[in-house]
């Protein structure tokens, strides 16, 4: 399928992509964790939910986020409920910057372009 699997993760121009070591209990934090352990901006999925930290300072503005997952949601190790957030982010590449698009799944739906799939 033309996957290339990266062990320590790699960069899309200026954005940064890891699995991720860092997990906080809520949404974003984990993204602030992660940004203030790799000083750029960057995605991790290891949350399996989506969040997202902003910081602007002098050295520039800078980006983290926390990716979805893909997997089921109700999974056999997990007790209870599982906080996470079925979807995806569309990285959109342009001159000399990167923009994310987040794009969760909620009950098996999705918005994109103005228009709902399932």
């Amino acid at each position: 399928m033309g996957i290339t699997y990266h062990t320590k993760g790699y960069k899309i121009g200026k954005l940064y992509m890891t699995h991720g070591s860092v997990i906080r209990k809520h949404a974003g934090y984990t993204a602030r964790a992660e940004f203030e352990k790799n000083g750029c901006s960057g995605m991790s999925g290891h949350t399996h939910r989506d969040g997202k930290y902003t910081v602007r300072n002098r050295s520039g503005h800078f980006v983290w986020y926390e990716n979805y997952c893909l997997c089921g949601l109700d999974p056999e190790y997990v007790e209870g409920i599982a906080n996470w957030t079925q979807g995806i982010s569309c990285v959109h590449l342009f001159k000399d910057s990167v923009r994310v698009e987040q794009i969760p799944f909620i009950n098996g739906k999705y918005i994109y372009g103005g228009k709902m799939y399932s």
